[in-house]
């Protein structure tokens, strides 16, 4: 058995540490502490066990897994692998520790026992392992040696191998040269063969390129002859149509576009006539309603339409006052919630209290205003003193070092003196009282900034009722809380005059009379259906009132109308006279005939332009014929001849062959 390799995760000093074993021989070797006997301790304990003080020895202290592995292998050569991991106590040594020391393992000084007597068995191990270690360079030495050998052999195995494969490779090169010398033979038999074929063929063709360069001449002429005919031609229709040349094409398309003019005019006119005369027998119908509607509200002839207008409107105020009157002994809808919430007194005085304390701290609110004003003025007026007492200070200062410099030049020494010391005086009084204005504004700022604190807090007061007397209000179903307020005053003078109905009714018989007695100047019978009466009568107003402005609208769409038309009478002859005038100018009877003209104008410059090209494609087929008219009186037998060009191609494609066949025959000669 080999040890192989070991990996250690961690175990003592050592940490992700990997070691490779060579099968022969190995040393370790290293300073002291350098983790030679952690190395020999791992292997002993992942192969022949430990115990748990041996262990504890070599726990790592921080970070690194604690354990490792070892992999071994076999005399049969299988590999496998023995864990360390001391944390389980399911690990089985591979090796009896006892048998493990005795047989392949040297403890280090602190395990072995030294006591009187033993030296002699110590030494005598070290003895043996000696010879052991001895024996073991031998056959290393012999190992070495038979690689040696085994590469020599190799490399002359290797030598013979390629003096064996280039002789190979000769053989190899002579046969392909053999093959290619049989097949270069039956190739130049091959190339004489063709090389006569080519030399026929071209013979062929050189008769062929005669024959049909004849061919071609005969066609040739033949076209020109037909070319000739169709000019001729084209020339008698050009002189049949040269009149027609210098037509001026824009006065015809003038001449299309008067007349699409006018066809456009004549629709319209036929169109406004109808409209006019659908618009004239509406009018007629609405004239019919009027007179019918007239007749039902009794508008006379002398009559004004306003004045039954304001009647009905004061029919209306009447329907809604007696309306009003009979409905006094009911609750109003917007009322209802009086009637139907709880506690309607306690929330009413609640919000009353409320309303009051908002209009005190609204007062509140408005006099901080005023206060903060008062203090932004005294703020004001006291920055103003400080500016100008500085100013102040500074003139007097500058008066005073002036004058007591000038007293230095002059003979009044004393009184400048005098004057000087006065002027220092008012500057150090006006100097100290400017700290006094400086106190005072800031007392200034911290009172304003007292009251400004103050409105925050009334602020917050007044947001804060405000939003209760919108939530108990909201509850009442209104949006202002002024509006439920009276509402609610409304509500109680109603509620202390309950069972007092009957003071009404006179006025509102007063009321049904007045409006019966006005219903029947438009009706001969009156039903108590006094609404439907009035909406009868306002609706056949509003309809009156509809059809006067239609009719109105309909005259003024008719007058138009009208005007519309006699311009484009007007419009029309003055075209038609354009017109016609054009058409005398061409010799036309109609669009038609004059683009009849156009056309043959345009067909002028076609045959021109035929005639033109008929005229180049005769000089290209005269350069054509010079070049052949030599072959035109040769017989041609065969009509199914490939051109020249083809023939002159062939000929050519042909001669490079029987050159390149030459220089082939030359070559394998």
């Amino acid at each position: 058995m080999i040890v192989k390799k070991e990996y250690i995760k961690g175990f003592g000093k050592l940490k992700n540490t990997e070691i490779e074993f060579d099968p022969a021989l190995n040393v370790i070797y290293g300073e002291n502490a350098s983790g030679k006997t952690t190395m020999s301790k791992f292997l002993l304990f992942a192969l022949a066990g430990f115990t748990k003080t041996e262990i504890q020895r070599y726990k790592p202290w921080v970070g690194s897994e604690f354990g490792g592995q070892v992999d071994l292998v076999k005399d049969s050569g299988e590999e496998f692998s023995v864990s360390l991991d001391p944390e389980s106590s399911e690990h089985a040594p591979l090796f009896n520790r006892s048998e493990f020391e005795t047989m392949s393992y040297i403890p280090e000084e602190g395990s072995i026992d030294i006591s009187k007597g033993m030296e002699g068995s110590i030494i005598a191990k070290l003895k043996s392992r000696m010879v052991k270690l001895k024996s073991m360079e031998k056959l290393v030495n012999l190992i070495n040696r038979e690689r040696e050998i085994f590469e020599d052999l190799s490399i002359k195995e290797s030598k013979i191998s390629q003096e064996i494969e280039s002789i190979q490779e000769e053989i190899n090169e002579l046969k392909e040269r053999y093959e290619e010398e049989k097949n270069l033979r039956k190739r130049f038999v091959l190339a004489i063969k063709r090389l006569k074929s080519v030399e026929k063929d071209l013979e062929k063709l050189e008769k062929l390129l005669i024959s049909s360069k004849a061919r071609v001449a005969k066609e040739l002429w033949k076209k020109m002859d037909e070319l000739r005919v169709e000019i001729s031609n084209l020339g008698v229709q050009i002189s049949d149509l040269k009149k027609y040349s210098n037509v001026d094409e824009d006065k015809i398309e003038r001449i299309k576009k008067l007349d699409e003019e006018m066809r456009r005019m004549e629709e319209e006119i036929e169109n406004l006539e109808r409209k006019k005369d659908l618009k004239i027998a509406e009018i007629a119908k609405i004239k019919e309603h009027i007179k019918k509607l007239e007749e039902d509200l009794k508008i006379g002839e002398n009559e004004n339409f306003e004045a039954v207008e304001l009647k009905i409107r004061n029919l209306d105020l009447s329907l809604k006052l007696y309306k009003e009157k009979v409905s006094m002994s009911e609750v109003p809808d917007k009322w209802k919630s009086f009637e139907s919430l709880e506690n309607v007194e306690e929330r009413m005085s609640r919000i009353r209290n409320m309303y009051v304390e908002l209009k005190s701290l609204m007062e509140e609110e408005h006099r901080t205003d005023e206060e903060l004003k008062n203090l932004e003025g005294e703020f004001k007026y006291a920055r103003f003193k400080i500016h100008s007492r500085r100013i102040l200070v500074l003139v007097f200062a500058a008066f005073a070092a002036g004058i007591f410099g000038i007293s230095f030049l002059t003979e009044f020494f004393l009184l400048l003196t005098v004057t000087a010391s006065v002027s220092v005086g008012i500057t150090l009084a006006l100097w100290i009282s400017t700290f006094d204005l400086k106190k005072v504004l800031s007392n200034i700022e911290n009172e304003k900034m007292k009251i400004k604190l103050n409105k925050e807090v009334i602020q917050d007061k007044i947001k804060r009722v405000k939003s209760e007397l919108f939530r108990q209000t909201s509850l009442f179903g209104f949006e202002d809380y002024e509006t439920l307020l009276n509402e609610y005053n409304v509500y109680k003078q109603w509620k202390n005059g309950e069972g007092k109905y009957d003071v009404y009714r006179e006025s509102m018989s007063k009321v049904e009379e007045e409006l019966k007695a006005g219903l029947l100047e438009f009706y001969d019978e009156i039903s108590n259906d006094y609404e439907g009466l009035i909406s009868n009568l306002k609706d056949k107003v509003n309809l009156y009132v509809r059809l006067r402005e239609r009719m109105g609208n309909l005259n003024l769409d008719v007058e138009r109308i009208k005007n519309r038309l006699s311009d484009l009478k007007g419009s029309l002859l003055k075209i038609k006279d354009e017109y016609n005038e054009a058409l005398r100018e061409f010799e036309c009877n109609s669009v038609d005939d004059c683009f009849s003209i156009v056309e043959k104008k345009r067909k002028y410059y076609e045959l021109v332009k035929e005639r033109e090209s008929l005229e180049e494609k005769l000089k290209v087929l005269k350069s054509q014929w010079d070049i052949y008219k030599e072959y035109r009186d040769l017989d041609v037998k065969d009509e199914n001849l490939d051109p020249p060009e083809v023939i002159q191609e062939k000929i050519e494609n042909l001669k490079e062959r029987k050159a390149e066949i030459e220089r082939n025959v030359a070559e394998l000669e």
